[in-house]
C-alpha cells in the first residue's frame, strides 16, 4: 500500500513530456562549468530574442542554481535559450559564458535529490520539476552509465570468497530441483484453483449484474407506470381545455368572419373614395388651368386698358398718356398727376384682386380724387389722398408713400425685388410684364 500511494502521488506530480512548459520549472541547475567564473548571471530567452526571464547573479559558488517562479502567461513556452554570463566582467549578451537550447519535451529523468548522482559532466544544465530532476538524454545516459560501473564495483570490492565442496553443492542441486518441483506442482494447484475462484467470480458478477439489471427494470416500470398516470390524467385535463378552446377558436373565427366582411365594405368604400378624390383632384387641376388661364388673359387686358411707358430716361413714366413724374421732377400739373395716381390706384386694386394678394393699406378708387386708408391707425382711421389740389402736400406725399408700399407688398407676394422704391410705374410695369410672360 505505502508503494502504491508513493506511486500515486508521483503520477498525480508528473507532467507527461508534451505537457511541459517553462511555469512548471521549479529550479535551475549548472554543473561542472568549463569556463569558471567570478559571478554566475542567468538568462532565459527565445530563439528569436525575447527576454524571458533575467536571474539574479550568483556569487562565490562553483555550481550555481537559481529558483524559477514564472506564471503561466509569462512561462507558456516548451522551448528557450539559456545562457550564462560573468557579470562581474561586463560581457555582452553576445559572448555568454554557457549557451545552449533546452527543449522541455526531450529532457530525461534521472533522480530524485541531486545528491544521488555521480560526477556531472562538463557544463551539465539540470532541470527541477515537481517529480524531480531532468536533464538531456545523453547526459542522463551517460550518467547512468557510471552510476551502473559504480555499482559494480562495490559489488566486487564487498563480495567475499570461499571455497565451494563438490558435496555441497550436489546436495544444494537436490534441494534445488525438489523445490523446483514442489513450486511447479503448487503452480499447478494454484493455477486451477484461480480458474475455479475466476469462474465463481465471473459467475456472481454475472449474477450481480443480472440482479441489477432486474431492480433497474423494476424502479423504470414503476417510474414508467406513474408517467402513464401522470399523462393519462393530462389528457383527461387536456380534452376539456382543448374543448374549450375549440369553441373560443370558433366563437373567433365568426367574429373574424364578420370583420372580414366590414373590412371589404370599408376597403370599397376606400376604393370609392380614392376614385372620387381623384376625381376631385383632376377637375382641381383643370380649374386652376382654367383659373391660371383666365387670369393671365385679365392681366393681358388690363395691360392693354393701363399701359405703362418710360420717358425723360426712366425719370418719369406715363399711364394712359398721363404721366407721373419722380421725385426729381416737378413740371407736370396737378391734375395730370392725380389723373395718373387714380389710374395707379386702379391698376393696384385690380392686380391685388387677380393676383390674390390682399393689401396692407385700402385703396378707394375714385378717378382723379382717390385716396388710401391705414386701417391698423389709431382711431379714428386716417384717410390720405392721393391728389394735390386743394390738400395737405404732407398728407398727399404720405398716401403717396403708402401706395409704394402696397405695390412692393404685390411684389413680395410673387417673389420679385423692389428695384425703386419711389416710383410705383416702374414696379408696376416689372410686376404685370413678370406676371404676362410667366
Amino acid at each position: 500500500r505505502r508503494v502504491h500511494g508513493g506511486l500515486l502521488g508521483n503520477l498525480n506530480k508528473m507532467v507527461l513530456p508534451e505537457q511541459r512548459r517553462l511555469c512548471h520549472v521549479k529550479t535551475i541547475a549548472v554543473r561542472n562549468v568549463a569556463r569558471p567564473l567570478r559571478s554566475f548571471r542567468l538568462e532565459l530567452s527565445t530563439e528569436h530574442g525575447k527576454i524571458l526571464l533575467e536571474a539574479e547573479p550568483r556569487t562565490h559558488c562553483l555550481n550555481p542554481s537559481w529558483s524559477i517562479n514564472l506564471d503561466k502567461q509569462a512561462g507558456v513556452y516548451p522551448e528557450f535559450v539559456l545562457k550564462l554570463y560573468d557579470s562581474t566582467a561586463g560581457e555582452s549578451s553576445s559572448n555568454p559564458g554557457v549557451e545552449t537550447k533546452i527543449s522541455l519535451e526531450s529532457l530525461m529523468y534521472t533522480t530524485k535529490e541531486l545528491a544521488q548522482l555521480p560526477p556531472f559532466p562538463t557544463n551539465t544544465v539540470l532541470l527541477e520539476f515537481p517529480d524531480g530532476w531532468y536533464t538531456f538524454k545523453k547526459i542522463a545516459r551517460t550518467m547512468s552509465l557510471r552510476t551502473e560501473r559504480i555499482r559494480l564495483a562495490a559489488l566486487s570490492v564487498n563480495k567475499p570468497s570461499r571455497a565451494v565442496r563438490l558435496s555441497d553443492l550436489a546436495s544444494t542441486c537436490r534441494k534445488f530441483f525438489q523445490e523446483r518441483q514442489k513450486i511447479k506442482e503448487i503452480e499447478y494447484k494454484s493455477s486451477s484453483y484461480a480458474s475455479r475462484l475466476a469462474s465463481l467470480v465471473e459467475r456472481q458478477r454475472l449474477l450481480s449484474k443480472k440482479a441489477v439489471k432486474k431492480a433497474e427494470a423494476r424502479d423504470r416500470i414503476a417510474s414508467l407506470r406513474e408517467q402513464c398516470e401522470c399523462v393519462a390524467k393530462r389528457i383527461e385535463t387536456g380534452k376539456d381545455t382543448v374543448i374549450a378552446k375549440r369553441q373560443a377558436l370558433l366563437n373567433k373565427n365568426q367574429i373574424l368572419l364578420k370583420s372580414h366582411k366590414e373590412l371589404q365594405a370599408v376597403q370599397r368604400e376606400l376604393s370609392n373614395a380614392e376614385s372620387f378624390v381623384q376625381t376631385q383632384r383632376s377637375r382641381e387641376r383643370w380649374l386652376r388651368d382654367h383659373i391660371d388661364a383666365r387670369k393671365l388673359k385679365m392681366l393681358t387686358q388690363l395691360q392693354l386698358v393701363y399701359p405703362i411707358a418710360s420717358v425723360s430716361q426712366g425719370r418719369s413714366y406715363m399711364i394712359r398718356d398721363a404721366c407721373l413724374p419722380g421725385p426729381d421732377n416737378q413740371t407736370v400739373e396737378d391734375e395730370e398727376v392725380s389723373t395718373a395716381l387714380g389710374y395707379v390706384s386702379h391698376l393696384v386694386k385690380m392686380l391685388s384682386k387677380y393676383l390674390e394678394a390682399p393689401l396692407r393699406y385700402t385703396l378707394n378708387h375714385s378717378a382723379s380724387r382717390s385716396s388710401l386708408r391705414d386701417p391698423i391707425s389709431e382711431p379714428p382711421v386716417v384717410e390720405y389722398p392721393l391728389y394735390i389740389r386743394g390738400t395737405d402736400r404732407s398728407r398727399f406725399e404720405q398716401g403717396l408713400n403708402l401706395l409704394n408700399k402696397d405695390v412692393e407688398q404685390l411684389l413680395h407676394s410673387r417673389g420679385l425685388a423692389c428695384s425703386d422704391l419711389r416710383h410705383p410705374l416702374a414696379n408696376l410695369d416689372s410686376l404685370v410684364t413678370n406676371e404676362v410672360l410667366l
